[in-house]
């Protein structure tokens, strides 16, 4: 699977978390917001249009999809369900996660060892601290104090830093197909972050009322 097709099938984070945020009666669907998700879909998959022409089997397509998808129910679920303390909700999904990887690591007899090479125990700690336990803590923060279809925008966002990353670390080389889908990224961001999302948020209870009814 190439990073670039996982990276457009992540991408479509934003719209199904709008939509399963309508389900469960937490937003309207806004046309500014579904627009935003549409351009910087349309934005990622530019960025990685170079890697596109491998030849994938339908099987990892589908597993990366079921976990965008994943992703987005489980942030509309933690913003339906009670107010959660950021470190009390990472600790228990992580657990979780640790059980189902660790299961399926030893069932696929993945080898086992303790790396030794700074080179790679630092970018694991790293991933760890803060690519893991920092980035989760503020993404449950975020989640209870904003809509979380705004919130959900940072699935677009990582691929964009990471090219820069990319570029500015490696000095690997930006194409203009890498500015003009950072371009989009960054208007579909903007669609989405500064759609009214006040009346969304009012009509919240007025949805969940009309619902429950």
């Amino acid at each position: 699977m190439p990073s670039g097709l996982a990276a457009i099938l992540y991408g479509t984070v934003p719209l199904s978390t709008a939509l399963f945020a309508r389900a469960a009666g937490l937003e309207r669907i806004r046309a500014l917001k579904i627009a935003g998700a549409l351009v910087a879909l349309a934005g990622v998959g530019m960025i990685f249009s170079g890697e596109l022409r491998a030849r994938v089997s339908g099987l990892p397509i589908v597993a990366i999809f079921m976990a965008a998808t994943v992703a987005s129910a489980s942030g509309v679920v933690l913003k339906r369900g009670p107010h959660q303390h950021p470190l009390g909700a990472n600790a228990v999904g992580a657990m979780a996660g640790l059980l189902v990887c660790a299961a399926g690591s030893f069932l696929a007899r993945e080898p086992h060892a303790i790396p030794h090479d700074p080179r790679a125990v630092l970018p694991i700690l790293y991933l760890t601290l803060a690519g893991s336990v920092g980035a989760f803590v503020l993404y449950v923060w975020l989640v209870n104090h904003w809509d979380v279809t705004r919130v959900s925008f940072v699935a677009v966002v990582v691929p964009v830093v990471a090219v820069l990353l990319g570029s500015a670390v490696r000095h690997e080389r930006l194409t203009s197909a890498h500015w003009a889908g950072a371009l989009l990224v960054f208007a579909g961001l903007a669609l989405g972050i500064l759609s009214d999302g006040k009346r969304s948020t009012a009509a919240a209870p007025a949805l969940a009322g009309a619902r429950d009814a």
